[in-house]
């Protein structure tokens, strides 16, 4: 863009975007609860499930008289 005499206007060096929008960075901030809750829900569910299987597993081993005391 030119200025008169010449002139160019200064080249915006901020992030992208951020000028435009001031609230860019607040959805970023409310987004990390909503990571740490799905990150929590998915290991409980994991320890939930693992722990099922070693169940059936040992239940199984115990049946076919595999168990290793």
């Amino acid at each position: 863009m030119a200025l008169p005499h010449g002139r160019r206007a200064p080249r915006h060096r901020g992030r992208a975007g951020l000028h435009r929008r001031p609230h860019a960075g607040r959805a970023r901030v409310q987004r990390r609860p909503r990571v740490l809750t799905w990150i929590i829900t998915v290991l409980v569910i994991g320890i939930i499930v693992d722990t099922l299987f070693k169940a059936a597993d040992n239940r199984i081993r115990k049946s076919w008289g595999l168990d290793q005391e």
